[in-house]
């Protein structure tokens, strides 16, 4: 590297990193809500979370950021986070598993990050398509006490019953 260039290169890097100070005294200074308060810990997470999508203010510009959650909105909160979040890291580890050959949710087998694993990638039958357990509504008829899914041997002792 000629001493031009390396001038330059040094230049450069004191003009970033000044960029980046100043940048970051400048988000410090505001908020994307009149009513949140800058620089403390609740307000960069509402700032960082808004900024990411997972988050939401009123249509009048303010935040609330003593208001109450509903249930309602908590579970958009939620399903915000899965989907911008969550999946995408999941997508990331299923394409690692395939390519270290370490086998995939929906292959029947539990592994690591699993919580069960039925052999097929359908929703609400106890086991999610992402491998998590569901709580399902146990259906009428399945007597014994057996589980949505289980296999247990018939009355007659002949054949297998599955509670379905």
């Amino acid at each position: 590297m000629s001493l031009s260039s390396s001038k330059l290169f040094g230049a450069s890097l004191a003009i970033f990193a000044i960029g980046a100070i100043a940048g970051g005294v400048v988000a410090q200074q505001a908020s994307r809500f009149p009513d949140v308060e800058v620089g403390t810990e609740a307000g960069n997470a509402i700032d960082r979370f808004s900024l990411l999508g997972i988050i939401q203010g009123y249509q009048n510009g303010f935040f609330g950021p003593n208001d109450a959650l509903t249930r309602a909105q908590t579970a958009m909160l939620l399903a915000r986070m899965e989907t911008k979040m969550i999946a995408p890291l999941r997508a990331q580890m299923e394409e690692v598993r395939k390519t270290l050959g370490l086998g995939s949710c929906g292959d029947g087998t539990v592994q690591t990050g699993e919580e069960c694993d039925d052999g097929n990638g359908a929703d609400e039958d106890g086991c999610s398509g992402a491998c998590l357990k569901e709580k399902v509504t146990e259906p009428i008829g399945c007597s014994g006490g057996h589980s949505f899914g289980e296999s247990f041997p018939s009355p007659d002792g002949c054949n297998t019953c599955i509670c379905t």
